[in-house]
């Protein structure tokens, strides 16, 4: 009911770093959870730190955000050839698979085959209006679990299939709000108390995660754990966890959660 509201809502707007796996039988004590029985959709922006125009992106997305609530996920990737403090070597090589050298760059669930895919922040919130509609093949919850000790995440991730899936992976990305760092400004001066958000750190199952099949009403459980950097702040990070299809991108559904417990 919820989706539908939005969609009827919506339709009037729119017009279109060490990560490894561990056992699964390794002990796991959930401290944060959340699940998806309906479509939720991602929204990967690439971005940089010298981009003025990718400005325009984040006030787009913030937008997005207020408006599709919970039923959208944002990773803003930044990549870049000079080593900016958020420049990732991952990111950069999504950035090359994606071909999303200019910014802003937004792919919606992939892209799906440059279908979902564009450089004006105004069309994503059609795009995501699209994928709404769409029925998601797999149902997925994830649980995580911190060390602050090891200054080590745990990650437990079930998922459900509604329908029969073949060769598809399963993606875990760790990403972090609330950072400060400099930002060229739309005016050309240079921010350097600028908050960044949704901003990518790390692949926890690795660059292009792992590969997987399932029937429907299958239930799968995986387990990963991630240390995180010392300059990570675990309390403003999330865990973004998404099913894919390698041979066209495209995102199947996606579930975000906390790493702790804020409460």
């Amino acid at each position: 009911m919820k989706k539908q509201i939005i969609l009827w809502i919506a339709s009037g707007l729119f017009f279109c770093s060490g990560c490894d796996i561990i056992k699964e039988n390794d002990r796991l004590i959930p401290i944060t959870g959340g699940s998806v029985s309906e479509k939720k959709v991602l929204l990967v922006d690439f971005t940089d730190q010298n981009c003025k125009n990718c400005l325009n992106a984040t006030a787009e997305i913030n937008n997005l955000e207020s408006f599709f609530s919970d039923t959208i996920v944002v990773v803003s990737i930044h990549s870049n050839p000079l080593p900016y403090p958020l420049v990732t070597k991952e990111g950069n090589q999504y950035e090359q698979h994606f071909q999303a050298e200019d910014h802003p760059a937004g792919f919606i669930d992939g892209g799906i085959n440059g279908k979902y895919v564009s450089h004006d922040p105004q069309v994503w919130g059609g795009f995501i209006l699209e994928r709404l509609k769409t029925e998601p093949d797999v149902n997925i919850s994830m649980a995580s679990a911190f060390d602050e000790i090891a200054n080590e995440a745990t990650i437990n991730v079930k998922l459900t299939g509604n329908n029969v899936l073949t060769d598809v992976n399963l993606q875990l990305w760790l990403i972090e709000n609330n950072i400060t760092q400099w930002q060229l400004m739309l005016d050309g001066t240079i921010n350097n108390d600028y908050i960044h958000n949704h901003v990518f750190r790390t692949s926890v199952n690795g660059t292009w995660g792992e590969p997987f099949s399932i029937e429907a009403g299958e239930e799968k459980d995986f387990n990963y754990a991630c240390t995180l950097k010392t300059t990570w702040k675990p309390e403003n990070c999330m865990i973004v966890g998404f099913v894919y299809r390698p041979d066209t991108d495209e995102t199947i559904n996606v579930q975000e959660i906390s790493l702790i417990n804020k409460e």
